[in-house]
């Protein structure tokens, strides 16, 4: 493009690219050595050469979390049963010592209570854990966690409805719910399903 200096009236053809590219957009005349300011129909020119410089690298967006696979889950799941039956067997021994040493007897009515405070304490072991952190201990041991769809927390409400609602209908077709892990390309059974959560490794 041509450029003519307004002092002295010196012309000369310029590539866009020689031109300044950031504000001011000013240029010294080469024959007597005054400044001036780009003419309006040059800035277009030097603002086309600024935008096709490449963009400024964008940052790759991290790998999605694997899924916890079928083995490693039920590996975590053993682990997790050994662990809240041995609090079971303890809960229940400490509550039979408190029946022989105090006034109550050993009837129907105090198996069925020793039978629930087992049961409440097992529950409590998976809602707690799962609620806090989304890692049981056998989780924690095997590299996996628990998290809802989006990926954010557990929380105790969604981690009750996994450990309770979801799990009794796991169990109760025929394990089918637990198998679909197994099937899945997603690694989710109906419990997490039922609960809308997600087993990753981490």
């Amino acid at each position: 493009m041509e450029l003519r200096c307004p002092h002295c009236g010196f012309s000369s053809d310029v590539e866009p690219a020689e031109l300044p590219q950031t504000p001011p957009l000013q240029v010294h005349c080469p024959r007597c050595r005054n400044s001036f300011i780009l003419p309006a129909a040059a800035e277009p020119a030097a603002a086309a050469v600024a935008s096709a410089s490449p963009p400024p690298p964008v940052a790759a967006a991290p790998p999605a979390p694997l899924p916890g696979g079928f083995w490693r889950r039920l590996l975590a799941a053993l682990l997790d049963g050994l662990l809240s039956s041995l609090a079971q067997f303890a809960l229940v021994a400490a509550l039979r010592l408190v029946i022989e040493l105090g006034t109550l007897h050993s009837n129907s009515g105090t198996e069925l209570l020793l039978m629930l405070g087992g049961t409440l304490v097992s529950l409590a072991y998976y809602v707690f854990f799962t609620g806090y952190n989304g890692q049981t201990p056998g989780k924690m041991v095997l590299g996996l966690q628990v998290v809802a769809d989006d990926g954010g927390q557990v929380g105790y409400g969604r981690a009750f409805w996994r450990e309770t609602l979801g799990k009794f209908l796991s169990s109760i077709l025929l394990l089918v719910g637990y198998l679909m892990v197994a099937i899945r390309a997603d690694k989710r059974g109906l419990h997490d399903l039922i609960a809308g959560t997600r087993v990753i490794r981490c």
